[in-house]
């Protein structure tokens, strides 16, 4: 949030990104500027007049897919989801180096499960969310085909399961919301083809003080409506 740091994570078929001139990534040096493995968040930091990234530091996190991240906006915490094993990592940040160190890791292989109320992995974590408030992170799982809940602590971070929602049978894809934190959308295909798929736009009213959500209304590209 300081503009002082920016993050790269990686998943499958990363593209080599070079910085500084570098483009051979099979050197050791050069691996401190390029990510081409999975399962890597980098940090650069920032030059504030130019824009220029000069390599900080990487964190590996083992052969996984990462997808999508979301800082909070006092800076402190990172959350980045995975998706072949629809793990949540918990990072914290240094807000001086911008380095991040894993805190917690949140997924069925963790022995966490039952404590979070799901029986099986979260398959397929696509995107996250969080309420402008900090006080919730939403998440949705497109194999899984759910859309998960979790309330925050602001002071260590630590995430605790409200609920699933399974509105119906779709490819859940994107998830955001409103700028007052009063609704949740979540963006979905009838099906994977994507090329041929109907899209839906799911509307959720948000209680303010517990994140849980209330399915209101459900839009597709034929204008047809749920409620």
């Amino acid at each position: 949030p300081d503009g002082k740091f920016f993050y790269v994570i990686t998943g499958y078929d990363s593209r080599t990104l070079s910085f500084g001139g570098l483009s051979d990534c099979g050197s050791t040096e050069a691996l401190n500027y390029c990510s081409t493995n999975k399962g890597y968040i980098t940090t650069f930091s920032r030059d504030p007049t130019d824009g220029s990234l000069l390599w900080s530091s990487t964190l590996s996190l083992g052969s996984v897919n990462l997808v999508k991240m979301k800082m909070t906006t006092d800076g402190k915490y990172i959350y980045v989801i995975e998706y072949d094993s629809g793990i949540i990592y918990i990072l914290s940040r240094d807000s001086t180096t911008g380095a991040v160190t894993l805190r917690e890791q949140i997924n069925d292989c963790s022995g966490t499960c039952e404590s979070l109320g799901y029986s099986s992995k979260l398959d397929g974590l696509m995107d996250l969310a969080l309420s402008y408030d900090q006080t919730s992170l939403y998440v949705i799982a497109n194999i899984d085909r759910r859309i998960i809940a979790y309330s925050r602590n602001t002071d260590d971070g630590n995430l605790t399961y409200i609920d699933a929602y399974y509105p119906n049978t779709r490819y859940y894809l994107s998830v955001t919301i409103s700028r007052d934190d009063r609704h949740v959308y979540v963006g979905a295909l009838s099906d994977n083809s994507r090329s041929s798929a109907s899209g839906y736009i799911y509307m959720f009213e948000r209680d303010s003080s517990t994140g849980a959500l209330t399915l209101i209304t459900i839009e597709n590209d034929d204008a047809a409506s749920y409620g």
